[in-house]
Order: structure tokens, then C-alpha cells, then sequence
């Protein structure tokens, strides 16, 4: 065997080396935004939530407060930079992403009026809850 030939096979077994720590890393970066995308998603999902959650507890806390209960709460315009739409159906505050990509309903009680993004005022009187009225 000639020094030619040892020369080569290095060159090959190197490239070899190269493209293997290239596949390697590909693979590594391609697991990390993989990752990042699911928190990104979980975390979108648990801000909607807690919309909804909220959005349940204020109607919640004004069933139990007294006739002449009043308060002005805030429901934000965007989760995550998604803008979304919040509706009451039946006895579900509903929400979803203009996108259509997340949506999920909590059970409330019978509310009368509509719930919209910014500011709400909910009021208690003869022991109905109002929104917006």
C-alpha cells in the first residue's frame, strides 16, 4: 500500500467523520425546535385557559355576591400575539383563535349579556347576572 493510497482513505474516513456529526447535529437542533415549538403551544393552550378561567370565576363570584354587586374586569385582545374571539354558548364561555388552531369552552353559569375583549362590567340585580348591560 502506497502513501497515496493511505492519504485517501483518510480523506474518506474523515468526510465520512464530517458528514456523520453533521447528520448528529441536524438531528439535535431539529429535537430542540421541536421542543420549543410544544411549549410555545402549551403555553398558548394554559393562557387560554386562564382566560376562560377567569372569565368563569368573575361570573362565578358574582352568583354568590349580593343584589347590587358590580365590577369592571379586563379580558385581553391577543394571547401570544394570536388575536381570538370569546362568546358565550349556552352555559360555556367559549373561546377560540381567529387562526382556528386552539379552541376550548368552560362551563359558567347563565349569564345574560355578551363578553367581548377589553373591558367588561358585570353587575348582579334581583339576583341576575349581567355583562355589558
Amino acid at each position: 500500500m502506497g502513501i497515496k493510497s493511505l492519504r485517501g482513505q483518510s480523506a474518506v474516513e474523515f468526510m465520512i467523520l464530517v458528514g456523520a456529526v453533521l447528520v448528529f447535529m441536524v438531528a439535535f437542533f431539529g429535537a430542540l425546535e421541536a421542543n420549543r415549538a410544544d411549549k410555545l403551544r402549551e403555553s398558548r393552550e394554559n393562557f387560554l385557559n386562564d382566560v376562560a378561567l377567569s372569565v368563569r370565576d368573575e361570573v362565578n363570584l358574582a352568583y354568590s355576591a349580593s343584589d347590587g354587586y358590580e365590577r369592571e374586569f379586563i379580558v385581553p385582545n391577543k394571547a401570544f400575539g394570536l388575536e381570538f374571539n370569546i362568546t358565550f354558548v349556552g352555559t360555556s364561555v367559549y373561546l377560540r383563535t381567529i387562526d382556528g388552531k386552539y379552541a376550548l369552552a368552560q362551563p359558567i353559569n347563565n349569564v345574560t349579556g355578551e363578553i367581548k375583549t377589553g373591558s367588561n362590567i358585570i353587575r348582579k340585580n334581583n339576583g341576575l347576572v349581567y355583562l355589558n348591560q
